[in-house]
């Protein structure tokens, strides 16, 4: 399962994060894929869900909760064509002092984050299908909502000479950003015995990018807040995701590594020269390698698999963190 992408590039001091709404989730399963999966019959209509796949993962985070969702249906008996929807869900709050603005040694910030992150792959075709292998290439939609606030405080008496060297300024900051574009993905899946290997990779060549972001530094600027407003075309956005797994009897082991980028383009709150407010058009890459480690203690047995354990997650942008899981999986194999 990838990482949320888009959410954590859209504001220049911290690595967003997000929140959870499983509703959504159902909804969109039982109005979209559940139709195409039921076969006709004289009686009527009848849903296999033993063409049913899925992963449900939340996470408590140190900082706040993740939930990783993923819900597939074979469309008929051949297990040749699916559809599948990825949906993830971050919330977490932080609270930082010392350099915390800027590089400014007395600030203070404190704040909220949230993103939703939809995969939707209406169609997915299996190439090939055997008891250890299977092959996938799908098409769909990729949407990513972004939510942020933020407040503190700086006191920087370069900011403002004449106010000498008690100058301190309210900071606000609010963002809220949309994104959306077509997307490829394949999978790979293999599996012997008790090892489990996932490999994914998809690419969003091009995203239609609108945000908007209101920042107040007062009593520093006049007015005191400012507002920018935007819609571009950004991208491209790909990721890559290598999941392996031991499984015994009573616990597994888990190792995924991560790595994604993209290209976005839009309008950033920034100063002129005479400390006032601008909006310069700006394009940046942004880059994340990460790597997750964890041991869960299996509760069920089959394809059918129950799990509670603990892990840690090293990310190369957020720092690491460590991580409490409860969640269920029942494999597409």
């Amino acid at each position: 399962m990838n990482k949320a992408i888009l959410g954590s590039i859209y504001h220049p001091i911290l690595v967003s994060k997000n929140k959870q709404s499983i509703i959504c989730l159902f909804l969109l399963f039982v109005f979209i894929l559940c139709p195409l999966a039921a076969t006709a019959e004289e009686s009527g209509f009848n849903i296999d869900l033993g063409r049913l796949f899925f992963s449900f993962s939340p996470k408590i985070l140190e900082d706040g909760t993740q939930n990783d969702y993923s819900v597939g249906f074979f469309y008929n008996n051949a297990l040749k064509t699916s559809g599948e929807l990825r949906f993830r869900t971050i919330n977490t709050s932080f609270f930082l002092d010392d350099d915390a603005i800027w590089d400014i040694t007395d600030s203070m910030l404190s704040g909220s984050q949230e993103a939703y992150e939809v995969f939707l792959l209406p169609f997915n075709y299996h190439f090939f299908r055997t008891e250890y292998f299977s092959f996938s290439l799908g098409a769909g939609v990729y949407y990513n909502f972004n939510k942020t606030h933020e407040k503190g405080y700086l006191n920087d008496s370069t900011l403002y000479y004449p106010a000498g060297p008690d100058n301190y300024n309210l900071f606000k900051y609010d963002f809220s950003g949309h994104a959306i574009g077509p997307m490829a993905d394949a999978v790979l899946n293999l599996r012997w015995g008790i090892f489990y290997g996932s490999f994914s990779a998809g690419i969003v060549p091009f995203f239609y990018f609108n945000q908007k972001q209101t920042l107040v530094l007062s009593p520093l600027m006049t007015p005191d807040s400012f507002t920018v407003s935007s819609g571009s075309l950004s991208g491209p956005y790909y990721y890559l995701n290598l999941d392996l797994a031991v499984s015994f009897n009573y616990f597994s082991l888990f190792v995924t590594l991560f790595n994604e980028s993209s290209k976005l383009s839009y309008s950033a709150i920034g100063f002129g020269e005479a400390v006032e407010w601008a909006s310069p058009d700006v394009t940046v890459n942004y880059i994340t390698l990460a790597l997750e480690v964890s041991v869960l203690i299996n509760l069920g047995s089959s394809d059918l698999i129950p799990q509670i354990g603990y892990g840690r997650l090293f990310d190369t942008q957020g720092g690491g963190k460590n991580y409490f899981l409860v969640g269920v999986k029942k494999f597409q194999f």
